[in-house]
């Protein structure tokens, strides 16, 4: 669901390519959309961090999880390499469209992980 709210984030952006001055409501809108992307993320990461971990090493796997924000942090400074203004519907769009791609199969994923977790919630 994160990387769905993500994707519509992104795609709201398009609905303001190209014009001189963007209403603050969009900004909040794909603001909204971005946190509740975020609130669906990190408190679930967290917990299963923890929860999946081998019990000598809980706090390396939040460690872990960590790692993997930074990275992914990372990645967007390098892809935000090819925005620019010509081509803006073109990045958003297609940040979008990766992101809610990759949502749907994360979604249809998640029951086979479920399994693999063997009942921990």
């Amino acid at each position: 669901m994160a990387l769905l709210a993500i994707g519509v984030a992104f795609l709201l952006f398009i609905t303001q390519a190209n014009t001189a001055s963007v209403f603050v409501g969009w900004i909040v809108l794909v603001l909204f959309f971005a946190t509740m992307g975020e609130l669906f993320l990190s408190p679930v990461g967290l917990s299963l961090s923890t929860k999946l971990a081998p019990r000598k090493f809980p706090v390396q796997m939040v460690a872990l999880n960590n790692l993997a924000v930074a990275l992914g942090t990372a990645l967007s400074g390098s892809l935000a390499s090819f925005y620019s203004r010509e081509n803006e519907v073109g990045y958003f769009g297609t940040m979008g469209a990766i992101t809610i791609v990759l949502g749907i199969i994360m979604l249809l994923a998640a029951k086979p992980i479920l399994r693999l977790m063997r009942g921990i919630r």
